[in-house]
Order: C-alpha cells, then sequence, then structure tokens
C-alpha cells in the first residue's frame, strides 16, 4: 500500500506488476530506470506485517524445520576444499559426511542432500 505521487492523495494498493520497476529509498519508490531524474511512483509504502514475515521468516524458525545445520556443514566444506584443493566432488562428499559424523556423533546428510548444496556453495 502507499499514496501515488501523480495521483489522488489516498492510501492505494501497489500493482504487483509495479514493484519491480521500484527503487525504493525510503519514504519514497523511485521508478528503477528513472533514477538520476529521482521520478517519484509511490510515497509512504507500507506493508503487512504477515506478508513481510512469511517471506523473511527468523532464524529460529528456519533452523528449527531443518534437520541438519547446513551453516556448519559449509564451514566443513570450506576447511576440507582448503586443506584438499585437488579433491574430487564424489570424495568431498564422503568426506563431509565422515566429518559430521566425527564431530556430531550421528549420522550425517545423504550424497543426495549434500550435492545440491556442493553446487550452490562452489558457485557463489
Amino acid at each position: 500500500m502507499g499514496y501515488r505521487c501523480d495521483g489522488p492523495k489516498r492510501l492505494s494498493k501497489i500493482p504487483s506488476a509495479e514493484w519491480a520497476d521500484f527503487h525504493l529509498a525510503p519514504p519514497y519508490a523511485y521508478k528503477a530506470d528513472r533514477l538520476v531524474e529521482k521520478f517519484e511512483l509511490w510515497q509512504d509504502i507500507r506493508l503487512e506485517s504477515a506478508a513481510v514475515k512469511k517471506k523473511w521468516r527468523t532464524f529460529d524458525e528456519v533452523s528449527g524445520r531443518t534437520k541438519f545445520d547446513w551453516e556448519t556443514i559449509k564451514q566443513i566444506y570450506e576447511n576440507l576444499r582448503l586443506k584438499h584443493t585437488n579433491i574430487s566432488d564424489n570424495l568431498l562428499i564422503v568426506e563431509i559426511q565422515l566429518e559430521y559424523e566425527s564431530r556430531f556423533n550421528k549420522a550425517p546428510p545423504s550424497r543426495a542432500s549434500i550435492q545440491p548444496k556442493l553446487k550452490l556453495w562452489s558457485s557463489g
């Protein structure tokens, strides 16, 4: 919701198609392709709290719903990558599993769970 700058001064729902072109600089929302001109589309933008919370869950919510602590596993991955620079991904997965199992004394994530994370971590 917000107040359209070029229309009547009443709180209105912002069309979803316009959000992609916004450059947010509270309290204004500028049109991104006319940012130099500071062309204002909307001002005093308001978001529904529930909608924001739905998109950005709290840390406790996310970590409480996952079986494995992927941040810790990522640290294990990074340490192993530094230690073994020429290791294959297959062997790296086995090493991650072994390290996880020895560190936490419980079953590690499966190969199928680790593989997509490995692709993500190695590309980023």
